[in-house]
């Protein structure tokens, strides 16, 4: 009966101060930081939820300072020339192809932590499997070799170390320099639906500011949020009595991603805009582009598989995000 007793105070002790301390997380080796920063950094990304509150809200001009929007794709590539871990990485800023920025990313391990690599392609257009969206050629990318690229100097790449919850890294020296007598700072975070960055200058003779990638920030990241695939569908109503046409299938993204519709032959189109909102509610909405205003919008939760727009009896659209 003691034993019993005595095994039932240190179960009630037990229950009190509760459980002890979780054991510490042994560290992750070199080459599993490399396949975990892979896996995360791969994906769509896009910034449209921190130009949406610099401009002041939904259905407004945009404003593009002091962070520009920027669409980004990051995709695992094979290129066996440049190692086993490559990143293909492509941005387009403001909607501009002009600017579009397409390079290679190589990862390995070095210093306890993840160095990223730099490699600008030399003709960027045999990469692209579709200019528009940026998707790569990833059957050309395999047959890149050493000759079709350049590498950034050794002094402007970065290691990024996993803390647990992120891959964080910080230029390390004044060595990234430029010809006008200065050297690039630079911050990368990335987690599984957040890559931040933030970028500026300094001059070399005093530390002082010379450049910064959005002036007026704060040095404060350009926050691009991990974008969802949607696949929508316009359901059309029949017009004068005849039949109906055939349902429109459009392909959108959930971070301010967009795609015209003509409601019917003849009519100027409209755009079908998917965004998310502020506190994570996803927002559809069909715009008049001769207005710029919404005929119609809706919104979802975040965790919703479906938004839809039911315009009866003329027009029913659903996206479905992935």
């Amino acid at each position: 009966m003691a034993h019993t007793w005595r095994a039932l105070a240190v179960a009630v002790l037990a229950a009190a101060v509760g459980p002890g301390p979780a054991p510490a997380q042994a560290p992750l080796t070199a080459e599993r930081q490399v396949e975990l920063l892979s896996a995360w950094w791969t994906g769509d990304w896009d910034n449209f939820r921190q130009v949406l509150r610099q401009s002041g809200g939904s259905f407004v001009e945009p404003v593009y300072a002091p962070h520009p929007h920027v669409h980004g794709v990051y995709r695992a590539a094979d290129v066996p020339a440049l190692g086993p871990h490559v990143l293909y990485a492509a941005e387009r800023v403001n909607d501009d192809p002009a600017k579009d920025a397409v390079r290679l990313y190589v990862l390995s391990p070095d210093d306890g932590g993840v160095r990223v690599s730099y490699y600008t392609l030399n003709d960027a257009s045999k990469a692209l499997a579709d200019a528009e969206t940026l998707a790569p050629d990833l059957a050309a990318l395999k047959s890149v070799t050493a000759s079709d690229v350049t590498p950034f100097r050794a002094a402007c790449n970065i290691v990024l170390r996993h803390d647990g919850e992120r891959f964080f890294g910080r230029s390390a020296s004044r060595d990234c320099t430029f010809r006008d007598g200065g050297y690039y700072v630079y911050e990368i975070t990335v987690r599984p639906d957040y890559y931040g960055l933030r970028e500026h200058a300094r001059s070399l003779a005093d530390d002082a500011v010379v450049w910064e990638a959005a002036p007026g920030a704060g040095f404060g990241d350009r926050e691009m949020l991990k974008a969802r695939p949607a696949a929508c569908t316009a359901a059309l109503g029949a017009r004068g009595g005849g039949a109906a046409p055939p349902p429109v299938s459009l392909t959108l993204h959930s971070e301010g991603g967009t795609a015209p519709l003509a409601l019917f032959p003849g009519a100027p189109p409209f755009l079908v805009m998917l965004h998310g909102a502020p506190n994570g509610d996803h927002v559809l909405s069909l715009i008049d582009t001769t207005t710029g205003l919404p005929m119609a919008a809706n919104t979802a939760p975040a965790d919703a598989g479906t938004v839809a727009i039911g315009f009866a009896p003329f027009l029913d659209l659903t996206c479905r995000l992935g």
